[in-house]
């Protein structure tokens, strides 16, 4: 039996490209206070490097 792993694969990718939407979503629709954007950047790229950890760990 061979692992596949294009299912996980999708589900990375899709996540990853939901985070990324959200952040751009948030920057072009919303307005930010200019004291809040380091916690949108930290909250983004902590939310997208965990599903990428994640990943990594169960590959």
């Amino acid at each position: 039996m061979t692992r596949d792993y294009r299912t996980l694969d999708a589900i990375v990718v899709v996540a990853s490209l939901v985070i990324m939407a959200f952040v751009m979503w948030a920057l072009a629709f919303l307005t930010i206070p200019q004291a809040n954007l380091p916690i949108l950047a930290s909250l983004s790229s902590g939310t997208f490097g965990a599903t990428l950890g994640a990943y990594v760990g169960v590959r």
